[in-house]
């Protein structure tokens, strides 16, 4: 399956659209692997300099329960993944997509994103 990438630049730029991550896994359970690490790769400085208001929320339940990533737009919208049938990089391009979308409807409506 070929994948978008999407630049540094280009993701520092969209982060701004993402207010809030949920993550909620099990961290002994396998299918947690890459709701783990893209915890990890969000609990970067270059986002939460690009993004101060950006929110991770990390819930480990010791639960059979499968893994999930929820993500709040600055607009509202919700973007549910259940990552143990994901990639990291799937879910990036997921989040990163919509985010997209949402920069270009604040651009066409001339609004600012902050």
């Amino acid at each position: 399956m070929a994948t978008r990438k999407f630049t540094k630049q280009m993701t520092s730029k969209l982060i701004k659209c993402v207010s809030k991550v949920d993550f909620q896994f099990n961290p002994l359970d396998i299918r947690a692997v890459s709701a783990r690490e893209l915890f990890r790769q969000l609990d970067s400085g270059r986002f939460y300099k690009n993004n101060p208001k950006l929110k991770l929320n990390l819930s480990m339940p010791y639960t059979p329960d499968p893994p999930i990533v929820k993500l709040e737009y600055i607009n509202g919208e919700v973007l549910e993944l259940e990552s143990k049938e994901l990639k990291t990089d799937e879910m990036m391009l997921s989040i990163f997509q919509k985010a997209q979308i949402i920069d270009y409807e604040y651009e066409m409506d001339g609004k600012p994103i902050e």
